[in-house]
């Protein structure tokens, strides 16, 4: 396998030596992006990312106008320059155009600490701080002992995690860090084992404070140094460079840590995936369902048949932290239901999946079946099967699904779903854990639909209740997680971290507002938000939405409406003269550009990327809900008094 992937990187290297210089042309740069997917092993990465040091951002998004830029800051206590050329493709792969600074040999402590840095001038989006066990080494006294250690990570721990809370104060950037791990050199340095343990003992006690103090800051990632070395072709430290080079993490190391890097900034701007498709036979269970019979397929009961079920397992757990699950085969649905419903060994059971398109269709036109029955876009799908022909056509048809083909050994079936971080989130909300039957009920809601011949009987039929809130200590996670995956209904598209937001709840001249959603099925949640700055002019007040965000799972019921009327009447409560709404397109959200103006507003004149658009308050109709007569259907619970508590 070794020898055919190296095989593969050097075909593909040498396509992409042959055009990395025309990316100028659109489909040039698409081919570029094509053979970095291919790439493999580290030396191949470091290669394609060297070469392509010198691309522009504008020249990724005229090839695809979903690229996102994003500034990422490298330090640390050792020599970790190689890292760029590993993020570099890494990051091209899921749609990121990575700016980087690569922070001096040794100088963290300053960079985080001095506000003139220029880590602080550069005012990453993401800094990563990579320590090494030197950064302790260096500390103790030539020959020590024990004790000295630890001393010397106590009063390291305190330095280190006072500079990181310092820095996270001033500056609004995310932040990643590593958990410390000590060579096989170092360990033995004692000649006894007792002295190896405690030495274990007082490591592990470290990196549990150390993650313990992550907790106070509003935005961090840890990457776990001993789960990436578990992998059998990373190595902690390669001896050579580490003596030569002060470069004290191997190259496969860098190249993993980089791979956790390029998983935090797709979670941070919105780029992981949403819904994991799944075929049947020969991928949650061995055999053909149709001509085996439930006694006939291979699921438990052996080796193999183990394998599909710890697949089954792992599948049902990312169900749990809110990964929609839906199933794509050709079957009939009586045999798929019998083996969810009968088998003693099956994990996975029919309410698990928010839909199932078992039938003899196109994979591919069932695929955008799910996405349109579930309102979210095809590019946030993972689609799963083992045939070679059902994944080319879904490839060919679908190029935005990313779609795995499993291979002929389903103990390997864990590690090729997970391996690449796909559905990965910077911090799983109580939201999450419900999302998977949200989107279950919503089904119901589609089938529930049919039964009525209008649309408006329909939504009355529903009894849809909208509470908004102001975001607290508890919403905020969610309401965080909102901006970074929304993407239809995002008027401006701009993406807040927890820190960001909690800075905008406790700014008077700001309202974050949030809003749940409830019918007769069930409650979907958390769905929106609305981000309300209040501006004054010549002593009046006016309100500017600077942003207004809702899920896809609550569109075509009148929320959106219900919401924003409210917002005109909290308006006229604090007698604002008018309000203004901001739009930024992307190439998600043109189907609501025209939200404001068919609410009531009239475009301004301006010159900046985002359009305003205004509404006049008109004082007798807007201190009414009149206004609210659209969305009859919906029965909203109010701010009310909270703003008149604070405006009046």
């Amino acid at each position: 396998m070794h020898m055919v992937q190296t095989m593969i990187d050097k075909d593909t290297l040498k396509k992409l030596r042959a055009i990395k210089g025309q990316l100028d042309e659109p489909q040039r740069a698409r081919d570029v992006i094509e053979c970095v997917q291919q790439l493999q092993q580290t030396s191949s990465l470091a290669k394609a990312g060297f070469w392509l040091r010198q691309a522009r951002f504008e020249q990724w998004l005229a090839c695809d106008s979903s690229f996102k830029s994003s500034r990422i800051a490298i330090i640390g206590s050792g020599t970790c320059n190689e890292i760029e050329n590993y993020l570099r493709p890494l990051c091209l792969r899921s749609q990121i155009f990575p700016e980087i600074l690569i922070g001096e040999y040794n100088q963290y402590l300053f960079d985080l600490l001095n506000e003139n840095s220029s880590l602080a001038e550069f005012d990453a989006d993401l800094t990563c701080c990579l320590i090494d066990e030197f950064a302790i080494l260096n500390l103790l006294p030539k020959a020590w002992t024990l004790d000295d250690f630890k001393q010397v990570l106590s009063s390291f721990l305190q330095t280190y995690t006072q500079a990181l809370s310092r820095y996270s104060q001033h500056k609004q950037s995310a932040i990643a860090i590593n958990t410390l791990v000590l060579s096989a050199q170092t360990y033995q340095t004692f000649t006894d084992f007792d002295s190896r343990a405690q030495l274990s003992k007082l490591l592990a006690n470290f990196n549990t404070q150390l993650i313990e103090f992550t907790e106070s800051l509003a935005t961090c990632s840890v990457l776990d140094t001993a789960t990436l070395l578990q992998s059998d072709d990373v190595a902690l430290v390669e001896q050579r460079k580490s003596v030569f080079a002060k470069m004290h993490f191997s190259d496969a190391l860098l190249a993993a840590f980089a791979g956790q890097l390029r998983r935090v900034l797709q979670a941070s701007v919105g780029k992981q995936k949403k819904c994991l498709i799944l075929d049947c036979d020969n991928t949650l269970w061995g055999g053909i369902i149709g001509d085996d019979g439930i006694n006939g397929i291979t699921l438990g009961s052996s080796p193999e048949g183990e394998a599909f079920v710890q697949f089954q397992k792992v599948i049902k757990q990312l169900g749990k932290q809110g990964v929609i699950l839906a199933l794509n085969s050709k079957n009939e649905q009586a045999n798929t239901d019998l083996v969810f419903s009968q088998h003693p060994d099956a994990v996975l059971a029919l309410d698990d999946f928010a839909i199932q398109m078992v039938n003899w269709n196109p994979k591919h036109e069932n695929i955008k079946a799910i996405c349109k029955h579930l309102n979210i876009a095809t590019e946030h799908c993972v689609f799963v099967d083992d045939s070679a022909f059902e994944c080319d056509m879904v490839r060919n048809f679908l190029p935005e699904v990313m779609t795995l083909q499993l291979s002929d050994s389903p103990e390997l079936y864990v590690d090729e779903l997970l391996f690449n971080g796909w559905f990965d989130t910077l911090k799983l909300t109580e939201e999450d854990y419900s999302r998977g039957e949200k989107y279950r009920v919503e089904a119901l809601r589609s089938s529930f639909q049919d039964n009525y011949q209008s649309v408006d009987d329909y939504l009355h039929s529903l009894e849809i209740e909208v509470e908004t809130f102001y975001a607290d200590s508890f919403s905020i996670p969610r309401i965080a997680q909102i901006t970074q995956r929304t993407n239809q209904f995002n008027l401006t598209t701009e993406r807040f971290t927890e820190a960001q937001v909690t800075e905008l709840c406790q700014d008077p001249n700001w309202l974050v507002i949030g809003f749940n959603v409830a019918d007769k099925f069930g409650s979907s949640g958390t769905c929106g938000a609305v981000f309300v700055e209040k501006v004054f002019k010549q002593n009046k007040i006016e309100l500017h939405v600077r942003n207004f965000l809702m899920s896809c799972r609550v569109f075509s019921r009148g929320v959106e409406t219900a919401v924003l009327n409210e917002i005109k009447y909290y308006a006229g409560l604090a007698d604002a003269s008018r309000i203004v709404g901001y739009f930024q397109a992307s190439n998600k959200n043109t189907k609501v550009g025209s939200f404001y103006l068919d609410h009531g507003f009239s475009e301004q004149t301006d010159s900046s990327d985002q359009q305003a658009f205004e509404y006049h308050l008109d004082k007798q109709r807007d201190t009414t809900r009149s206004v609210s007569t659209s969305v009859g259907w919906i029965n909203i619970n109010h701010l009310e008094k909270a703003l008149e508590k604070e405006y009046v």
